[in-house]
């Protein structure tokens, strides 16, 4: 039977999404959270969710007792390089555990059982290739992967001792993770259903919609998405109000898009056990509210934002990609 943890170093204050990312963590018993912060937590955690209290010093220090050279941790997210090596990092506590991961805590989660399923987990060595969600098999090959040298270079060190953050759990340069899981003829999944936030810089034009699977949508759809009790639904508008259909992903990540939270969502005293989410806030009401709100001078003053914010960038990044 597989047992996966997954691996959650944080240092700094949490982010909004947190109190909402905890009660999805609890919806999904099947998995080990595990969680490596200075910050305070609420008293009572859900049962998968363990919790080791640290400062961020402490853990550089744990970090480099592995290696033998100085490492350059000089910033939480810097963490992100070293995400590869959490096989070993956390060695002490993936005792039992047949996979291991690590993850993001701006996302939504839903039914991680539905998409990281007994086979694929046991046809595959790593399933995703993207740091907001990605599982290893707890295997020696698998825990020293990121040591493997990459056309002939051992690439890990050039990024542990540069302070610089490289995204080295996903793709840096042509040279991260996966390119060096592709070399090492790695088994991989890497079409897990997963939602993302689009960017402007990725299509040279404003973008203030979800995107599925790296798929975007004619400009008269809306993706919305359904939570519900541990399920997550992306429904696809016509209009900004009819349901053309809904279907379950894995989550949905945010990357660093300011969502407008209620304050009992936020501030964890309230988790209702179904909400909606539209590109900038969560929405407790029905899909009216949703319709409602799409179709508000709320809503389109936060397009006219995000039109403003994104010709900024474009005069900033004219070559952008």
């Amino acid at each position: 039977m597989n047992r996966i943890a997954l691996l959650y170093p944080y240092f700094g204050p949490l982010p909004p999404f947190f109190h909402t990312w905890l009660k999805a963590a609890a919806y999904n018993s099947g998995f080990d959270f595990l969680l490596y912060t200075d910050q305070s937590l609420p008293r009572v955690l859900p049962p998968n969710v363990r919790a080791r209290q640290m400062t961020f010093p402490e853990f550089c220090g744990m970090v480099q007792r592995l290696y033998d050279f100085p490492l350059a941790l000089e910033r939480p997210y810097k963490i992100c390089d070293f995400r590869p090596a959490f096989g070993e990092i956390f060695a002490f506590d993936l005792v039992g555990y047949t996979h291991w991961g690590y993850g993001d805590l701006d996302v939504i989660c839903g039914d991680f059982a539905n998409f990281l399923t007994p086979q694929r987990l046991d046809r595959y060595e790593r399933i995703s290739p993207y740091g907001h969600l990605s599982v290893y098999r707890n295997t020696p090959r698998m825990n020293r992967l990121y040591r493997c040298a990459y056309e002939g270079e051992e690439v890990w060190r050039q990024v542990f001792q540069d302070p610089a953050g490289h995204t080295f759990d996903e793709w840096w340069d042509g040279r991260g993770i996966e390119q060096i899981a592709l070399a090492q003829g790695v088994q991989e999944f890497r079409a897990l259903e997963l939602a993302g936030v689009e960017r402007p810089y990725k299509k040279k034009r404003l973008c203030f919609r979800f995107e599925l699977n790296g798929e975007s949508l004619p400009e008269d759809r809306d993706i919305v998405f359904l939570w519900q009790r541990g399920r997550l639904y992306a429904c696809t508008l016509r209009d900004g109000e009819t349901v053309e259909n809904c279907r379950q992903y894995c989550y949905a990540h945010f990357q660093k898009r300011r969502i407008a939270f209620p304050p009992e969502m936020e501030q964890g005293t309230r988790i209702p056990d179904e909400f909606w989410v539209v590109p900038n806030r969560i929405l407790c009401g029905g899909l009216p509210q949703v319709a409602e709100y799409l179709h508000s001078e709320e809503y389109r003053a936060a397009w006219q934002q995000e039109e403003e914010n994104f010709v900024r960038f474009r005069q900033q990044y004219p070559n952008a990609y």
